[in-house]
């Protein structure tokens, strides 16, 4: 939950519900729920429509629980199972899109990345720098704090821009965390 005073960013209930698939898929919604305070696990009983912007931060504590149970990677894992097992099919148009006019390379996805994420969230920005031909580095930052658990789930999340390409050997670095929180710089390369 968000500290007093703390901003969050905000999200719709789908973002939301597409974490409580991932967590189904990785048999991991009753441990963690059992974990959560109260008001998000009403929340996993109960999701929000679709569409519905949640007012509360109750993604931070689902990857909290995740991060306590199966550490970073587990979070990671999370991240792109959550994406890939819902969101994804809002994503792939756009994505497809993108790869039509600009080429079927992760690059050009991690290129557009603001736009790919504007219809989910607020508060987010990203900034993509190409390195080479088959790396570069992503810049995620976020109006309000995001904390290491936040940006392992992006990083797995990030993931999925590879299968897009049909690339099998990407990697995402960990984020090196800056601007107190704001800002997570992942070298990415395939």
């Amino acid at each position: 939950m968000q500290k007093s005073g703390q901003q969050f960013r905000k999200y719709t209930g789908s973002l939301f519900r597409s974490y409580l698939s991932g967590l189904e898929m990785l048999g991991l919604r009753a441990e963690v729920r059992q974990r959560v305070p109260a008001p998000v696990a009403k929340l996993m009983d109960t999701p929000p429509l679709h569409s519905a912007w949640v007012d509360i931060d109750a993604v931070s504590p689902l990857l909290h629980a995740v991060m306590n149970l199966k550490g970073r990677e587990g979070v990671r894992r999370l991240g792109y199972e959550a994406t890939r097992g819902t969101t994804l099919k809002f994503l792939k148009p756009q994505m497809q899109t993108v790869t039509m006019l600009s080429g079927k390379t992760p690059s050009a996805l991690f290129a557009a990345m603001d736009s790919l994420c504007r219809p989910f969230f607020t508060g987010l920005s990203f900034r993509w720098t190409r390195e080479s031909h088959r790396s570069g580095t992503l810049e995620l930052r976020s109006a309000s704090t995001l904390d290491t658990a936040s940006f392992a789930a992006w990083e797995g999340t990030l993931l999925l821009l590879f299968d897009e390409c049909d690339v099998t050997t990407g990697t995402i670095s960990p984020a090196v965390i800056s601007e107190q929180g704001h800002v997570g710089t992942m070298h990415v390369q395939w």
